[in-house]
Order: structure tokens, then C-alpha cells, then sequence
């Protein structure tokens, strides 16, 4: 009997088989509505001093909050994976990585794949222009990469679709969790 060692790349796949991770871009915690929600808890709610906050596990429990909110209005079972800061906010900013099966996938795809507001959206998006070069030529390239598709479609859904009814559940359902220092 011969055992057959798996590359990195193998075990990934095997892993990962009917799920995939993406990125949700939801603007992040720096100087943003998400950090503006959580300064007004801290002061309105919980009357501590801010020096006493552990913002680094209270920023990833308001992210597990908002996939939460995601999964509600979509009525889809995104599982929050971590969150992503980078070491510099002049280039980038925070990103929630989530993982999704592939029913929710499908659904996703079926949904705005047959939506041209969403397929313009794409176009639009994937256009070059001065100081920007798109990778992507237009929905047809986009769609060659789960990971990249699932990005524009939960842009449009954050940034246009249903960017009013995300904010009023921020505002109205989330209990958003301090965390303080030991």
C-alpha cells in the first residue's frame, strides 16, 4: 500500500471542496460609518473610556455581526472566516473574508447573472480609465473567477442594492459588542 502525499494546493482544494473564499469590501473600520457606529456605543452606551477598548476583537465581533445581517436579508449561510486589516490604511482598508457554499453560490449567480442592472454595474466597473487599469474587460472575465464574482456581487449588493435596508439593520438589530482590555 502506497500513501500519496498531497500538495498544499491538494489539501486547499479537497478542504475547500463546494465552498468558496472571497472578500467582502464593506468599507472598512477606518474613519468610516462602521467605526463612527462603534465610537457612538462606546460613549453612548457603555460610558467607558476609549483607551480601555480592545478595538481589534471589537471590530471582528461587529464583522460576525454584520455577516449576520447579510445572511438575513439575502437568506444565505455566509460563515465568517476572519477579518482582514492591513498593516497600512493608504492603499487599502479592512475586509471581511467569509466563505459560501455552493447552493448559496448558484443562487447568487442565478440571481444577478439574469440581473442586467448588475451585469451594467460589471461593465461599468471593469472599464479603465485615467490612473486606473481594470484587470477584468467586462462580466464575461469577471465570471471566469468565482472569488472575483462573488466581490462584484456583493459590492453591488452592499453599495447598491440593498445598501439603505443593511444600514437601518446596523442601526436598529445590531448590539454591537465592546470589548475591553484585560
Amino acid at each position: 500500500m502506497t500513501k500519496e502525499i498531497l500538495t498544499i494546493e491538494q489539501v486547499k482544494k479537497e478542504l475547500y471542496k463546494n465552498k468558496q473564499r472571497f472578500n467582502i469590501e464593506f468599507e472598512g473600520f477606518y474613519h468610516s460609518t462602521h467605526s463612527d457606529n462603534i465610537d457612538y456605543f462606546i460613549d453612548e452606551y457603555y460610558n467607558l473610556n476609549f483607551d480601555n477598548v480592545d478595538y481589534k476583537n471589537t471590530f471582528i465581533e461587529y464583522s460576525k455581526k454584520y455577516i449576520n445581517i447579510l445572511n438575513d436579508i439575502l437568506e444565505i449561510d455566509l460563515k465568517f472566516i476572519q477579518l482582514n486589516s492591513p498593516r497600512f490604511y493608504n492603499y487599502e482598508t479592512d475586509k471581511i473574508e467569509v466563505e459560501i457554499n455552493d447552493n448559496d453560490f448558484n443562487k447568487l449567480n442565478n440571481i444577478y447573472l439574469n440581473d442586467n442592472d448588475f451585469i451594467n454595474y460589471v461593465n461599468e466597473s471593469c472599464k479603465s480609465y485615467d490612473g486606473y487599469i481594470s484587470f477584468y474587460k467586462d462580466i464575461e472575465h469577471v465570471k471566469e473567477s468565482k472569488e472575483i464574482l462573488l466581490v462584484y456581487i456583493f459590492n453591488y449588493i452592499i453599495y447598491k442594492e440593498y445598501n439603505q435596508e443593511i444600514n437601518e439593520s446596523i442601526m436598529t438589530d445590531l448590539e454591537i459588542e465592546i470589548i475591553t482590555n484585560k
